[in-house]
């Protein structure tokens, strides 16, 4: 078996699966299926979407806040459905704080970061959440500033910065090898997409800081809860239908346009 690590491998994956037929290839985070391609299956982390909404009802409940932040960069292709999620996350608790994106030049740009993190600072951020675990810097630039508290991605991000990073969704990769590893050693495997979620462990939310709010910890459990017992859609709000005129949406639609109510900071230019 060999595991690949992000979407960009799939082109290599297919080619070099069709001359060696008999391993198997799984790519991470590539959301798709390859019919073509009998021994290549993917990852993609199924319920980030749902974590972003909880992310969202955790910072709008956290005490005294008034201006929520994402950090991101600016070619990410999925940066507004991440905003748009946390956005209805925050509304879900009708909380009216502004959301204010800022983008980097990538996923490790010190000089673009510090930009970001500065401009946060200077704006009053709250709470700055991050797309993935390369800004430590600029956590800790913001955990030493008027703007001190922030969520992660990846990993539990505590253990760079400390009790000022709320929480982290944490991407277990242990699941998807496991689930691969027992597939082949039964001989089922197939060209399948596996999805990380919350249910299956792939998707886990860190435990919280200290710093968390004990009305925060308690609604974001409610919410949380509901999600997980399929009672609560993050797509199905009432955000949802002013904007679609239609009572749920899809991923696709929270992809490509920023919903009303999110401002954009370019720090790369």
């Amino acid at each position: 078996m060999i595991f690949l690590f992000n979407a960009p491998f799939v082109p290599c994956a297919q080619n070099v699966s069709l001359t060696y037929q008999a391993v198997k290839f799984i790519v991470h985070n590539a959301g798709d299926t390859y019919p073509g391609y009998p021994n290549l299956a993917a990852e993609f982390r199924g319920d980030l979407g749902k974590v972003r909404f909880i992310f969202g009802v955790l910072a709008a409940k956290q005490k005294n806040t008034a201006k929520i932040c994402i950090m991101v960069p600016k070619f990410f292709p999925l940066k507004e459905r991440f905003a748009n999620y946390v956005l209805l996350g925050m509304r879900y608790v009708n909380n009216v704080d502004s959301l204010h994106m800022g983008y980097t030049a990538s996923f490790n740009d010190p000089v673009t970061e510090s930009v970001v993190a500065n401009h946060f600072i200077a704006e009053g951020c709250d709470i700055t959440i991050l797309q993935s675990i390369n800004s430590v810097r600029s956590l800790i630039e913001l955990a030493n500033s008027t703007s001190p508290w922030s969520m992660g991605t990846a990993s539990d991000m505590r253990d760079f910065v400390g009790e000022s990073v709320l929480t982290s969704v944490i991407i277990d990769s242990f699941v998807t090898f496991k689930y691969f590893v027992d597939k082949v050693i039964a001989g089922t495997f197939t060209n399948e997409l596996f999805l990380d979620t919350l249910d299956n462990k792939g998707l886990v939310i860190a435990d919280y800081s200290c710093d968390v709010t004990k009305n925060a910890r308690k609604e974001t459990r409610k919410v949380i809860n509901k999600i997980l017992a399929g009672t609560l859609n993050p797509l199905c709000q009432p955000m949802i239908y002013d904007i679609f005129g239609t009572t749920c949406a899809t991923d696709l639609q929270l992809t490509g346009t920023f919903f009303p109510g999110i401002t954009i900071f370019d720090g790369t230019l």
